[in-house]
């Protein structure tokens, strides 16, 4: 089983940490098309409308955090639309406009990006390259919208649907009584290699970042999950990898180093691992003799790890596409 996966290099400022921009510097669509050609980022789009109190709160409660704000400024393009505009404009070379008499008639646009479902406010988030959107209906307080915020930033979308990601990310930060599983042990790398030298196991790898925010939701509930993590400590040797510790690492013979003056740097060893294709997070699955067999890129619900670790486990990779031996695995599951 192999990924074709990208360097990932880019920065995230934790949500409720960020500096003070000013509030969403809010843009028109148009202004986000013509920008997301010179630069590719994500659209977040606040529907709202003269008359919507719901949207003023959203205003003062949610975009007007200094953090969030920052957030949004950076990693997104963010619009603000009158739902009811009488304005017409361009987007993706259709001409829209409001074709309504009355008051509160809805303009073209926000027709076709709420499916007809006129309520507010609503935000949608809109995929870098504009060819696919996702609308969150109601109000939504700062801990709502983060999750959305890191799904988009962090392509978690790319493997995961918005709902189950939100939910555990509010597992993560937000439920104080939740408790991530304590029966897992994680180990350094050369401690798990010289453990698997004297009985023989895999070594599963989890390659993260302190400002990784999906990172630290899928090691709090993915691999805290008590199935998976009892899992992990009876077929694994699991590493927890920090790919940019400032630590030098011994792997097979070599010694492996920090080699950035800043801290922002990948280590050495992450990026050999991956092959210099770094995504966060990524899961590696090492032989016993710490030769890499595969890296899988990206966030996984505990749901979705659970058949890619019994596949590694089981050596089914060898003989067995993957799609075949997951549909049999939930199979037997069920």
């Amino acid at each position: 089983m192999k990924y074709l996966f990208t360097l990932c290099i880019f920065m995230v400022i934790p949500i409720l940490y960020g500096q003070d921009s000013g509030g969403v510097k809010w843009m028109s669509i148009e202004e986000a098309e013509q920008q997301s050609k010179i630069q590719q980022k994500p659209l977040l789009i606040d529907f709202y409308t003269d008359w919507c109190g719901w949207c003023k709160v959203m205003d003062k409660n949610t975009y007007s955090v200094p953090g969030l704000a920052s957030y949004i400024n950076m990693y997104f393009y963010p619009v603000k639309f009158n739902a009811e505009t009488h304005d017409t404009l361009v987007f993706k070379g259709d001409t829209l406009m409001n074709k309504g008499t009355g008051n509160r008639s809805a303009h073209e646009f926000a027709i076709r990006m709420l499916g007809g479902n006129m309520s507010y406010p609503t935000t949608v988030f809109m995929t870098a390259d504009l060819n696919s959107s996702m609308m969150v209906p109601g109000y939504l307080e700062p801990k709502n919208l983060e999750p959305f915020l890191v799904y988009y930033t962090e392509n978690i979308y790319k493997t995961t649907q918005a709902e189950a990601f939100n939910q555990l990310y509010q597992k993560a930060f937000y439920d104080s009584t939740y408790k991530p599983s304590d029966t897992l042990k994680w180990y350094s790398l050369p401690e798990a290699l010289s453990l698997s030298a004297k009985t023989p196991k895999k070594v599963l790898v989890f390659l993260r970042t302190e400002w990784c925010t999906g990172c630290k939701v899928m090691e709090r509930t993915s691999w805290g999950d008590p199935v998976i993590a009892t899992y992990l400590r009876d077929n694994f040797y699991p590493v927890l990898l920090d790919a940019q510790t400032q630590d030098t690492i011994t792997y097979k013979d070599k010694q492996y180093v920090n080699g950035g003056a800043e801290t922002n740097q990948f280590h050495q060893l992450a990026i050999s691992l991956s092959q210099n294709q770094l995504i966060l997070p990524t899961t590696l699955v090492l032989e016993p003799t710490g030769n890499v067999i595969t890296a899988v890129p990206y966030f996984f619900t505990p749901q979705d790890m659970e058949p890619i670790l019994a596949f590694f486990k089981e050596d089914a990779f060898l003989t067995q596409k993957w799609e075949e031996f997951r549909d049999k695995f939930l199979a037997r599951k069920k």
